[in-house]
């Protein structure tokens, strides 16, 4: 039976971003294998909500809930997808009391009795269509972190100190992608219990991951074949020393990790997983 998705989401507000909302990234994925959907959401032109045709939304809101309308009062099946719950818990859960919210789809799955409706793990994912392994990788740096400081700033001074970083703080776009690229090794810290975009999209890029463990990362990769994981900040500095020295284990680690990703990580492999275990 075909059907339509309505996805709501602001749009980005950084032009070099824009595109790489998780709302369009879900759409393309959608489009690539036949099921239509509509992003709606405040910055987007188009018509009032309810002069759109659809039969199941997903709100994918992270964080800006002021501009929402009442969805309560649609009538479809309704999830949301709450990517980061580890930092708004709290107001994920009212969101899903005021709109009346049907089924989580919760990235992190340490939270998943955590809501007040069923909730499915759905992990993080990487758009394949804009982060990609290059034919001949460049690497200029050594070790690499992009992204935000957050609760990685002794990690990232520790390893300035014995080592050397290249840091790329809040570059976003094309220009995030360009970066990891870049790097030897990435060096990546989850804040909570989740686990980060910046795990599938170092493995997109075709670098080397180097991340600490997380519950259930097991369940989505081999740790030692797909990327790497350290224990505390003696074991980070030992670990990258000893990927430095030894290129080739490296390259091996960073081309299984970019396979596996593209195989099994990327927004298509979420949007089949919706249309064939979630929209039934």
């Amino acid at each position: 039976m075909h059907t339509q998705t309505l996805i709501i989401q602001e749009a980005g507000q950084h032009l070099a971003n824009r595109n790489f909302r998780e709302a369009l990234s879900l759409s393309r994925a959608f489009k690539s294998i036949g099921h239509s959907s509509v992003v709606w959401g405040r910055g987007y032109d188009g018509p009032p909500i309810d002069q759109i045709g659809f039969d199941q939304l997903i709100l994918l809101e992270q964080y800006n809930f002021d501009w929402l309308p009442d969805l309560s009062r649609i009538k479809c099946p309704k999830y949301m997808w709450s990517v980061d719950a580890h930092c708004n818990l709290q107001k994920h859960n009212d969101i899903i009391r005021r709109h009346g919210i049907d089924h989580v789809l919760s990235s992190t799955a340490a939270y998943l009795n955590s809501f007040d409706v069923p909730a499915t793990w759905f992990p993080n994912c990487y758009d394949d269509t804009l982060i990609n392994r290059p034919m001949i990788p460049i690497k200029r740096h050594d070790v690499g972190f992009c992204g935000n400081v957050c609760n990685r700033g002794p990690w990232l001074q520790n390893i300035h100190q014995h080592i050397g970083i290249k840091l790329n703080i809040m570059t976003i776009g094309r220009l995030m992608v360009e970066a990891i690229q870049s790097y030897r090794i990435h060096f990546n810290r989850n804040i909570s219990e989740d686990i980060n975009y910046r795990t599938y999209e170092t493995l997109g890029c075709g670098t080397m991951l180097l991340t600490n463990h997380t519950d259930r990362l097991e369940d989505l990769f081999t740790v030692g074949t797909h990327l790497v994981t350290y224990e505390d900040r003696e074991d980070c500095i030992e670990k990258i020393r000893y990927y430095l020295d030894n290129p080739t284990e490296r390259a091996d680690i960073a081309y299984a990790g970019h396979m596996h990703a593209l195989q099994n990580h990327t927004y298509v492999n979420r949007a089949k997983y919706l249309i064939d275990s979630v929209f039934t």
